[in-house]
């Protein structure tokens, strides 16, 4: 029975985050700047009862929250191009293709593109009418980030969390204005 509850445990929690971060474990040591996340169900809804909603952002925030089941940030920057390899992004790839994760974005450059060249996409996974979760890659010569967002997802309330929560800033055009666009603040 006690195996049973561990294997259920596990289970759950797996699910909850969505995908194996352990892939990129190898490359903290390499990195001279790491952010990492992990903020469980628990912990935004903890995060979200310190919100009081009074202000149109709060309320915003804490509507989008609610229905998240974990938020994971990996970013890993590096002092030199080759410290990680396009491997390292193709096992990730291949793990959300594996899972059943459907391609939004999805943008390769060759290796022998020149020096700056960025690589990213955009995943989502679905129960067919509702987002269940987002995962964003984006990898350049010197930096590597993957976001995971699980849960139900608004993508029309994504923007809410840019720059939050450890999410880096995210400028997808969900709200309304063009993606790269800037507003003065």
């Amino acid at each position: 029975m006690k195996r049973w509850m561990l294997i259920f445990a596990i289970s759950a929690l797996a699910g909850a985050q969505d995908i194996n971060l352990q892939t990129f474990d190898a490359l903290r040591a390499k990195a001279t700047d790491t952010v990492e996340v992990n903020l469980s169900e628990s912990m935004l809804h903890m995060a979200a009862g310190f919100m009081n909603g009074n202000d149109s952002k709060q309320a915003e925030m804490k509507k989008l929250v609610g229905g998240l089941k974990g938020v994971y940030v990996r970013s890993y920057k590096f002092d030199k191009d080759g410290q990680y390899s396009a491997a390292d992004v193709e096992a990730m790839r291949d793990q959300l293709k594996a899972a059943g994760w459907q391609s939004m974005v999805d943008v390769h450059q060759s290796s022998k593109a020149k020096e700056g060249t960025q690589n990213s996409g955009v995943y989502l996974r679905t129960d067919g009418k509702q987002v269940m979760g987002l995962v964003v890659l984006a990898s350049e010569p010197k930096q590597l980030t993957l976001v995971n967002i699980a849960g139900n997802v608004d993508l029309a309330q994504l923007q809410a969390l840019s720059g939050t929560l450890g999410i880096p800033p995210i400028r997808m055009g969900f709200d309304g204005k063009q993606a790269g666009s800037k507003t003065k603040e």
